[in-house]
């Protein structure tokens, strides 16, 4: 029975693998094939916790986190990540490739530990993310850690600190040539400018996140991009340049469906 099982993990491990691409997991077909999936998904995934199956695991965190969060499910995403980690944490024998991949489960979770509106508990394992991936010279994850560091002051309110950590992001997905975490850098400054009432700077940042997005192909982003320059131009008096990026958001988000 327990062969049966490990194939079954293997099997949508590798499904989820196949859709772990930061754009194409935005997909709404990509999340509708999760979604019809997602009792498997769950069972594969407990089964890899058990087992204490890395690899299994590491094929699985991408297009699970995406799923997730664009379906705005916290909750369980905070719970699936959450008994992962209880598993990592008890295993010592922890290698460069366990521990990158107990990171970007860690990363996950305070990711969703700051959608659920628990700053402090997202910085904490945000902090231990980022350490780990120092640790091991995982500079091609530490971006996304990075990112949600710089969310995370931003909610509570330290702009300073925000800044530093999504500057840090920029460079550091600039350096991998990570163009969806560098889009990603790009509009979560803007949104930190924004915040303090620096709506020209926000403007350029959200422009530049904008372009970047374009140039890859993420609709979801471009959409949320187009979104944000309205915003801004309506608080800069650009009245005909704000309604024209609504509509062009909202013609970019019935697209998308």
């Amino acid at each position: 029975f327990d062969r049966v099982q490990s194939a079954h993990a293997e099997y949508y491990s590798s499904f989820l693998q196949a859709r772990s691409d930061p754009i194409l997991a935005q997909e709404e077909t990509v999340l509708a094939e999760i979604g019809t999936e997602i009792e498997n998904v769950r069972s594969a995934w407990q089964w890899a916790v058990e087992h204490k199956s890395f690899e299994h695991l590491a094929r699985s965190v991408d297009a699970l986190f995406i799923f997730y969060q664009i379906r705005g499910w916290y909750e369980e995403g905070n719970q699936v990540f959450s008994s992962a980690i209880e598993m990592m944490r008890g295993n010592v024998d922890s290698g460069p490739e366990q521990e990158t991949t107990s990171g970007k489960i860690l990363a996950c979770q305070g990711a969703f530990q700051l959608r659920l509106g628990v700053p402090a508990k997202a910085r904490e394992l945000l902090e231990e993310s980022r350490d780990i991936f120092q640790r091991n010279d995982a500079n091609e994850e530490i971006g996304f850690c990075l990112n949600f560091l710089g969310l995370t002051a931003r909610m509570q309110g330290e702009f300073d600190e925000a800044k530093g950590f999504l500057d840090q992001a920029l460079s550091v997905n600039q350096e991998t040539g990570d163009r969806f975490e560098e889009a990603l850098s790009l509009q979560n400054l803007g949104t930190v400018a924004f915040s303090q009432g620096e709506y020209q700077e926000a403007h350029q940042l959200f422009q530049s996140s904008l372009e970047s997005r374009t140039r890859i192909g993420e609709r979801q982003g471009i959409a949320y991009s187009l979104n944000n320059l309205a915003l801004v131009a309506n608080l800069l008096g650009e009245y005909d340049e704000s309604d024209r990026y609504f509509q062009e958001s909202y013609s970019a988000f019935e697209t998308i469906g």
